[in-house]
């Protein structure tokens, strides 16, 4: 894939992002999409004991007991992200994580959104997969991880 087909993709995916993101917060306000335009709407619950009642109409105490629940499973997946990282860093070369530690270090001054330019952060990415394309040619032919 070329240069030019990446940035389009990676604008595409952003855009999808923001436009999910968009759509998420308009449903959790009481809002959805009904034809061609926005409406309120209350807000069910679908689950659970009370499942079928208004949101409103839903004892506090449940709700609450709904959040310290989530906030518990939030705590587990969280932990299992945490854990498939640190797996994932303890295969890594150490060639393979000073690339992404520059990498992440270099992007923090260069994403527009913190003072540089979209140019600047276009190559840089670009470096980074290209660093990221030899490393595994290296490995191909060394065979093996190049710790």
């Amino acid at each position: 894939m070329d240069l030019h087909s990446a940035i389009g993709q990676e604008r595409l995916r952003k855009r999808k992002a923001e436009m999910e993101q968009d759509l998420a917060g308009k449903i959790w306000s009481g809002t959805r999409m009904i034809g061609d335009e926005w409406k309120e709407h209350k807000m069910v619950l679908n689950f659970g004991k009370h499942s079928g009642k208004d949101l409103a109409d839903v004892p506090e105490d449940y709700l609450n007991w709904l959040i310290d629940t989530r906030k518990k499973e939030l705590l587990v997946y969280e932990a299992e992200v945490a854990r498939r990282k640190a797996v994932e860093e303890a295969q890594q070369s150490d060639l393979e994580k000073l690339i992404q530690a520059g990498y992440r270090a270099l992007a923090q001054k260069a994403h527009p959104d913190k003072g540089g330019s979209a140019s600047e952060f276009q190559a840089l990415q670009a470096a980074y997969e290209q660093a990221k394309m030899l490393l595994q040619e290296v490995k191909l032919i060394t065979g093996g991880s190049g710790k």
